[in-house]
This record gives structure tokens, sequence and C-alpha cells, in this order.
């Protein structure tokens, strides 16, 4: 049975303080600010590539902003983010996660590469990279805007016997599930 939260923010509030995770698609950093302020991780990695032209909604997917994601990066992430000791910035696709070591990271936060397979992909690197009991969460849980992203986290659960645990309200819902795998 899932529980229903109002927004993706009240939904970190079940992410664990002080715990190591990864978000996965940054895009400007304003969650990551968010993230940051709720969460208050040990360790967080910020995993986006910031390669040409990125465009990208706001968390409802509206208001579309475009970047370019090489200058932005230099410009606004490096300042912004170099500086604190509890964030790495991996400037790369989700494929580095597969160099960290099974059982890492307490949650992985997954809304980088929409398309099926893209996120196909960013589920089964979640599941050997968090730990037992660990949380694997994502955003744009919608079959209007994102029929891939519901296709790929459906088949998962299904294929794994997990549920989503937690969906937002939001336009484009995030969604949480508990690594119940056994290792």
């Amino acid at each position: 049975m899932q529980t229903v939260l109002k927004t993706r923010e009240e939904l970190l509030t079940y992410l664990p303080e002080n715990s190591v995770g990864v978000e996965i698609g940054v895009f400007k950093g304003e969650f990551t600010d968010t993230i940051l302020e709720v969460v208050n991780p040990s360790r967080l990695y910020l995993v986006d590539p910031w390669v040409g032209t990125i465009d990208s909604g706001d968390k409802d997917g509206y208001n579309t902003q475009t970047i370019q994601g090489e200058l932005y990066f230099q410009h606004h992430i490096i300042p912004k983010y170099n500086s604190n000791p509890n964030i790495t910035i991996l400037r790369n696709y989700s494929k580095i996660l597969q160099t960290f070591k099974d059982n890492t990271f307490d949650w992985v936060y997954i809304d980088g590469d929409h398309s099926y397979s893209g996120v196909q992909f960013d589920l089964s690197i979640a599941l050997t990279k968090v730990k037992k009991n660990g949380i694997i969460t994502g955003h744009d849980y919608t079959s209007g805007m994102f029929p891939g992203v519901v296709r790929a986290v459906d088949e998962f659960c299904l294929h794994n016997d997990f549920q989503i645990q937690y969906i937002t309200q939001d336009i484009c819902p995030s969604y949480l599930i508990y690594n119940k795998k056994i290792s």
C-alpha cells in the first residue's frame, strides 16, 4: 500500500539524516540545495555530465530552461558546491556508479535519463549500490510526460518483488522504494 505525500520535499524527510546518497541528474542544483537542507547528508554525490545544451523544466515539468552544460558547470556548479566537504561532484553519466563498491549508499535519487532504458539502467545500478533496507527513489513518475519512467519503475518493482512505499502528489511525482534485497 502506497502512502501519498504532498511533495518531493516531504519525501526527503524519509531519507536518513547524515546519510550517504547520490543524486543522479542535477541540472542547476536546485533540488540539491533542498537535499542538503532537509537530509543534511554526510556525503552527497552529484552525478551529471553537464554536456551540451540541456533543457529541463521545474519539478512539475513547467518553465523549461535551457543551459549550456559545460559553461553552467564551470560558472555555477563548481563555485557553488566544490568547497563543500560533504559533496563530491562526478561530472559523468550514471554508469560511473558501477565503480563504487556494492552496498555503498543509503539512498539513490534518480532524475537523469528519463527514457525507459535509461531509468531501467539506473535502477539496476541502484539495486546493487544501495544497502539492504536502503532507499531507491526518483522523480517524474508520470505516464503523461514520462511513460518510460513509469514502465521501468513498475517492471523493476515487479521483477524484484518491491513496491513503491511513498508517492508524491506533485504534477511530476516522486517515488520511494525500500531496498529489501537479501545480501
